[in-house]
Parts: C-alpha cells; sequence; structure tokens
C-alpha cells in the first residue's frame, strides 16, 4: 500500500458537488484525504459486491465441514474447490510465495498462518479463516472465527466474544466523512477494557480493485473515507506482544472477528500553553507550536486538576467537533511528559526543588596557552563539577571560541 498523501483532483469542466467540498474542506486542513480513483463506481461496487458472495458461500462450506480431527490443508482444500466451482480464484495463492489459497490461523497465530497435513485441530481450538477472492477481477476479504467443537476455556471464548465486538464497535466508527483513525482508536480502547494487546506490527487495508488498497486501518490521527471507499477492519486482539511469525508470545490465543460484507474520539498530542482565563491549548509540532486548525482545546478545570505547566507535553483522547464547534477538546490524559498522569500531578515546582551547589570548580585553564575567553570564564563566570552550563555571547561580538 502506498504511504504517500493524496490529493483530491477536481474534474475540469465539472461544478463541484458535495463530495468536492467536503474533501476539499478537510484537505484544506492539512488531512490526509483519498485520492479520486479510490472512490468507487456503482459498478465497481456491485462487482465488489459479487466477489463478496463467493467469498461468503466459501466461508459457510468451511462452516459446515469443520470439526475437531480435520486438518487444515482440509480447509484449504474446501476453500479451493467451492472457489473453482463459482469461476473465481484465491488471491492468496501464490500472493508473495503465499504457497496456499487461504489463511488458517490456529490459537496462538495472530494471521496468515499456513494450512499444513500434520496440523490437526482439536477439541477446544480457536481457529480463524481468512480467505480472499478474486472474481471478474474484482477482490473481497473476510475472515470468520470459530471455536472447533463449539466449547473452548473461558479465556478464549472471552477472547474471541471481545474481537467480534471490537469489529462491531469498529463497523460504528466506519462514517461518511469521518476519520479512518476513528476505526482504530475505538477497537484499542474496547480492546484495553479487557487487557488485551492490540497487534501493532499489521493493519487493516481497503478492498477492490488491488488485493490491499488504501487506506490503512491503523491507530492514527486524521485520514478519511468516504462512501463508496472499502475498507477491510480485522482487529486482532493478543494477549501482548507479537512472535516472528505474527503470533502472540507463549500460549497466548489470538482471535479475529468474522468479518461481515457490508461523534468518535481520537488520540491527540501536543504541547500546552495555557491562556490568561486559565484555560489553553495544546500546539502541534506540525505548525512550529503556532495557532493552528489541530489546537487541542484544555479546560482550566483539567490544567489545576493535574498540575499542568507550560510546555507540557500531553497525549490524551479527543473530542472531535461538531457542527457548530470551533476546536477539538481533550477529554481524557493518558502521558504526561511521558509519565502518569497521577505522577505528574503530584510533582514539585521547579522554584520549590532543592538546589545542590557543586562544591568543586571545574577549571578550564591548564596555565600553558590559554585562550583568553577561558580565562574570562574561570574569572568571571567559574564552572563547578556536575554544574550545566549555558555559555552565550552577545549579538555582534563576532565568534566566540571556547
Amino acid at each position: 500500500m502506498s504511504k504517500t498523501k493524496h490529493k483530491w483532483n477536481i474534474e475540469p469542466g465539472k461544478p463541484l458537488t458535495e463530495m468536492d467540498k467536503e474533501i476539499l474542506y478537510w484537505q484544506n486542513r492539512n488531512k490526509s484525504v483519498p485520492s479520486r480513483d479510490l472512490i468507487k463506481s456503482p459498478e465497481q461496487i456491485e462487482g465488489i459486491r459479487r466477489s463478496g458472495i463467493v467469498n461468503t458461500a466459501v466461508l459457510d462450506a468451511v462452516e459446515a465441514a469443520i470439526h475437531p480431527g480435520m486438518s487444515t490443508q482440509e480447509i484449504d482444500d474446501i476453500c479451493m474447490a467451492v472457489c473453482k466451482d463459482h469461476n473465481a480464484i484465491p488471491a492468496c495463492l501464490g500472493y508473495e510465495g503465499f504457497p496456499k489459497s487461504v489463511c488458517t490461523s490456529v490459537n496462538e497465530c495472530v494471521c496468515h498462518g499456513i494450512p499444513k497435513p500434520n496440523q490437526i485441530l482439536e477439541e477446544g481450538d480457536i481457529v480463524n479463516v481468512d480467505f480472499t477472492t478474486i472474481l471478474d477481477g474484482y477482490y473481497a476479504d473476510a475472515s470468520r472465527m470459530f471455536i472447533i467443537g463449539g466449547k473452548t476455556t473461558p479465556e478464549k471464548e472471552q477472547l474471541v466474544r471481545v474481537a467480534k465486538e471490537c469489529l462491531e464497535i469498529g463497523m460504528q466508527a466506519a462514517r461518511p466523512y469521518g476519520f479512518v483513525g476513528d476505526i482504530g482508536n475505538a477497537i484499542q480502547k474496547h480492546a484495553h477494557k479487557y487487557h488485551y494487546g492490540v497487534v501493532r506490527d499489521l493493519c487493516g487495508h481497503g478492498v477492490g480493485l488491488k488485493f490491499h488498497e488504501d487506506p490503512e486501518m491503523q491507530r492514527r490521527f486524521g485520514i478519511q473515507g468516504q462512501d463508496g471507499e472499502y475498507s477491510g477492519q480485522k482487529p486482532d486482539a493478543e494477549h501482548a506482544g507479537q512472535g516472528s511469525l505474527p503470533a502472540a508470545p507463549g500460549d497466548a490465543p489470538s482471535a479475529q472477528p468474522e468479518i461481515p460484507e457490508e461523534a468518535y474520539l481520537l488520540t491527540g498530542r501536543g504541547v500546552l500553553e495555557p491562556l490568561s482565563d486559565g484555560n489553553g491549548f495544546l500546539r502541534s509540532s506540525d505548525y512550529n507550536y503556532l495557532t493552528s486548525p489541530d489546537d487541542i482545546y484544555v479546560e482550566a478545570a483539567l490544567i489545576r486538576r493535574y498540575n499542568l505547566k507550560p510546555g507540557d507535553v500531553i497525549e490524551g483522547r479527543v473530542k472531535v467537533p461538531h457542527e457548530g464547534e470551533k476546536f477539538f477538546v481533550l477529554v481524557e490524559r493518558e502521558r504526561i511528559n511521558g509519565r502518569s498522569p497521577i505522577e505528574v500531578r503530584d510533582r514539585i515546582a521547579f522554584e520549590h526543588l532543592t538546589p545542590l551547589f557543586p562544591n568543586e570548580k571545574f577549571r578550564l585553564c591548564s596555565g600553558h596557552g590559554d585562550s583568553l575567553s577561558r580565562r574570562v570564564v574561570d574569572l568571571f563566570a567559574p564552572i563547578g563539577k556536575g554544574q550545566r552550563a549555558l555559555i552565550v555571547a552577545q549579538p555582534k561580538t563576532g565568534k566566540t571560541l571556547l
């Protein structure tokens, strides 16, 4: 997938549509927007829908046949047979050397597991079957999660349930002219309630005319989707970290929900600039910490409660402005200067810190061929060992050598 910044181009000789106006509005605010070719035509959407019907038929066939004692290779055989019956092509087969037609990810394997004749499914296993269909040049990508034998441990049952809830929450966050980052943030917030990690090495993606299209579905601040822009959301919930292959560590299981063919919080970061009325704004480094459209409003009550100071770097949950509102609003603090809000709240103000004065002088002059500047520093601005010092020269004084 491309990581270049797209630009929305106006079709010459045609009046501006409502979509043009909306996308240009966000583009002028320096937000990432799609290129026009990412927006699918009604004919393309219908082609993707037909491919999706075949993709669903493949997963339905797997659901009807999957049972304890079968191998993951048998799942691959079923997918290939149904695909051929519908004159479709499995997109995975041969893709960057992938040897099979489907991905079968069992237990701790997060995704992209390779079917094998000697990998036998046992009762209580959880397995994700991820299949992508190409029909008449159109791609449809979906996965379905199975509990082998219908029953497993409470930990795995919860994992599968929460992963599906993450999908549903992500679907609610996917809306025309919303931010793609809303989807990842909504999913991550729900997963963290259950102390699950979210895989950061991989991301969701668009689908339709290619196997992997923009937009990338990451935990990201700003990037939009429109009606007619297809994307795949497959949140992978895992207990912690990743392995060399996409796998959770040790015996930690991983789950992806089934993907049907069918005003949210973001994460923001900035440097605090308090105002005279007690409120403040988080300024963005993208605008050299000057006033900008990306400024995040911080209420005076939050500044007082957490003892925030000018220049504090704050990360947290941010509410998107609705119609009639001017600013993003900080609603939840996650990190302040890289530390927890509780740690920062109890910090001692700089003016109340106890100074530690050096008790041994650091001599710049050695007594042999010393420059005048070193002698001046030793006489008029002596430096103690362990002391921090800033040596400056007045403007227009020429070079200062030390």
